[in-house]
């Protein structure tokens, strides 16, 4: 059996075992020796379409690769534990006291066990699709699922059409998943509920102009992931060590010094002029070039010219 393996910060390589009948654990020693990477540093692996997950530990190791549902041919993600290591930063990065030189977008706290954070801001592509690759991103590390979120979208309005009705949309459901699929297609807060309810995770949208959460799910789901929002795109909240994930429950205290800090890197921002009022803001169609005033307007353009492509005035 041959596997497509990614670990983060390492790349990927083709990961082979012999036999049908291998354990989920026989094919990790193959991963972490390939990969020179300490097996005891793997905490889950992610594979598959939708992908799933699958956390490391003593019941999961003796699972056969075929109960999991791993097949040969397969690309495997695989996460391991932050080690917050920070010798991949260069000399001229770091100050002369010996801290790292902080960059516009990103800030630092010190944990409760003395460990310092890094957060910053992961941009991801700004092609209409941003709100998707933003929570791929933080959900697989992975925006080419971009794609398939948008399915998911569109198939749970189709499925429920009660609660996703015309009303709610502003058009009837079919029309929506139509519009919807359509990669120029902006997403928005219908999205992101769909997406939290779906990912089993709640996704907290922090508004860089207004500098304030909007929390999606965050009274269902302990697990939350952070999204920023200019007025116009979106990006993703991640550690320089990758983490995406935060869980409320596991350190209460962790997870408020983390919101702190993404307030921290969206008040930088603000700032910076990385944000505008898309309420207020003159807003320009990139393809006929005409200035509009507010979402409103630009919502009624879109829907009468079929123009998809807008930005700051």
């Amino acid at each position: 059996m041959r596997f497509k393996v990614n670990v983060s910060g390492k790349g990927d390589k083709v990961v082979s075992v012999d036999g049908n009948e291998k354990l989920l654990g026989e094919l990790l020693q193959e991963i972490a020796e390939t990969f020179g990477i300490d097996m005891d540093n793997v905490i889950s692996v992610r594979f598959g379409y939708p992908p799933q997950t699958v956390k490391i530990n003593d019941e999961s190791i003796v699972r056969p690769l075929e109960d999991i549902g791993l097949s040969s041919g397969e690309k495997i993600g695989v996460t391991l534990k932050n080690d917050n290591d920070m010798s991949n930063i260069s000399p001229q990065n770091k100050q002369n006291n010996g801290e790292v030189a902080l960059k516009d977008n990103q800030s630092s706290f010190v944990a409760d066990d003395g460990v310092k954070w890094i957060l910053q801001q992961h941009v991801v592509p700004d092609d209409n699709s941003c709100l998707f690759h933003a929570i791929s991103y933080c959900m697989y590390k992975d925006i080419s699922l971009s794609k398939g979120l948008r399915e998911r979208v569109a198939k749970e309005i189709m499925q429920d059409k009660e609660t996703y009705n015309e009303a709610i949309l502003g058009k009837a459901p079919r029309l929506y998943m139509d519009w919807i699929l359509q990669k120029d297609s902006w997403g928005g807060g219908i999205e992101i509920a769909i997406l939290s309810k779906v990912l089993n995770v709640a996704v907290y949208v922090l508004d860089i102009d207004a500098l304030k959460f909007e929390k999606f799910n965050e009274d269902k789901y302990d697990e939350f992931i952070i999204i920023l929002f200019s007025g116009v795109h979106y990006d993703a909240i991640e550690s320089t060590t990758k983490k995406t994930v935060f869980n409320v429950k596991t350190d209460e205290a962790f997870c408020q010094m983390v919101l702190a800090c993404s307030l921290e890197i969206a008040t930088k921002m603000k700032k910076g002029g990385k944000s505008f009022n898309s309420q207020k803001a003159n807003i320009v169609c990139n393809i006929c070039h005409k200035t509009f005033m507010g979402e409103r307007e630009i919502a009624k353009h879109a829907e009468s010219t079929g123009h998809t492509d807008f930005g700051q005035a």
